[in-house]
């Protein structure tokens, strides 16, 4: 995980290390069991596994980058079948994506295409204890049972009944996000998302070759415990309530603050990456207070329904103290340009 502590250690990050930090830590976190968190005399058990969500529009080098992702599964098969897997009547086994990806990485591009059963069962799937049953429309002739370290499938003879059970990270990508029903918003709900509309100097990096990400995970096999969660829990609300982008959860009302609590979860386990880096298996709050301070305010805007990106991001965090046109100077881009971006920005709540 030297990729990681790199990037750790940078004093400042650009849109690429924010990627290839997630997505780094995404992947090396396919192996990792479970983190106990100890709540007031209380012990609550969650996934340790980081999923990441990439929503990116086309030519930005999102599939590229999935390619490059080191011992990666890649759906390409998206029926149920073949992401999930089922049993014929005759008790055969049809292998699947979760199968093949058991303790690795399993990537799904154009996550959008999936369809609403497929997200239902990766709903189940994707959180701890990592299992999904299905009932078959008929009852099958033979019965089955296959597993390995990281994924098991059970099915009895003369029952309709198929039982799965697998456990892998998960990095999904789409040029959007549908949210429009209750499964879908579950499933997004699962990931970190990635979200921004990338520059033209981006795109003009990419084209050169500057902007590819490679991910090459370092798969350990930990679990994990939080013994001062609470006292985490406590700096984590301090500081994201001093980020400007809480005003778009404060002000829209659009029911969307649940989301604050998977994204302290997902600092969480990234705190279990960064604890595994020295072969720990209890997490500190400084663990995961450092990619707290990195991430908070590019996560928060990844949640709103817009996409804002590191220009923005810039100018929320620098509106009050520089002027729009020292702000323009700073970015290379006309004073114009920043004075619609502040005006999207106040149409969302997120400065006033």
């Amino acid at each position: 995980m030297a990729k990681i502590r790199r990037l750790l250690n940078k004093e400042i990050w650009n849109e690429v290390d924010t990627l290839q930090f997630i997505l780094e830590c995404s992947a090396s976190s396919a192996r990792f069991g479970t983190i106990n968190e100890y709540e007031n005399e209380q012990v609550f058990t969650t996934r340790a596994n980081i999923h990441a969500m990439l929503i990116l529009p086309f030519g930005s080098g999102k599939t590229s980058s999935f390619i490059q992702i080191k011992d990666a599964v890649k759906v390409y098969d998206i029926t149920f079948p073949g992401v999930i897997g089922s049993v014929n009547q005759n008790g055969e086994f049809i292998e699947s994506s979760i199968i093949k990806a058991g303790g690795k990485v399993l990537v799904i591009d154009e996550f959008q295409r999936l369809n609403e059963g497929v997200k239902n069962a990766l709903n189940s799937i994707l959180e701890y204890p990592h299992t999904y049953s299905r009932t078959l429309g008929y009852k099958i002739r033979g019965s089955v049972r296959k597993r390995g370290k990281f994924y098991r499938i059970k099915a009895k003879q003369n029952t309709n009944q198929f039982d799965v059970y697998s456990k892998f990270s998960c990095i999904a990508g789409g040029m959007y996000a549908s949210q429009k029903t209750t499964i879908s918003k579950a499933w997004f709900s699962r990931f970190i998302p990635i979200r921004f509309s990338p520059s033209i100097e981006y795109f003009e990096k990419l084209s050169r070759g500057e902007k590819s990400i490679r991910i090459n995970p370092e798969y350990k096999e930990l679990s994990f415990e939080f013994p001062d969660y609470l006292k985490f829990n406590q700096i984590y609300w301090k500081t994201i309530k001093r980020s400007p982008f809480m005003r778009y959860f404060t002000k829209t009302n659009r029911n969307e603050s649940g989301y604050l609590i998977r994204l302290f979860q997902d600092l969480v386990r990234i705190g279990a990456v960064i604890a595994s880096l020295e072969d720990r298996q209890v997490v500190t709050p400084e663990d995961c207070e450092l990619p707290m301070n990195r991430l908070v305010d590019f996560i928060l805007t990844s949640y709103t329904t817009s996409t804002l990106d590191e220009y923005d991001i810039f100018i929320v965090n620098n509106l009050t103290r520089l002027k729009q046109t020292e702000i323009a100077e700073m970015l290379g881009i006309t004073p114009s340009a920043v004075a619609q971006r502040v005006s999207k920005l106040r149409r969302l709540g997120v400065i006033w």
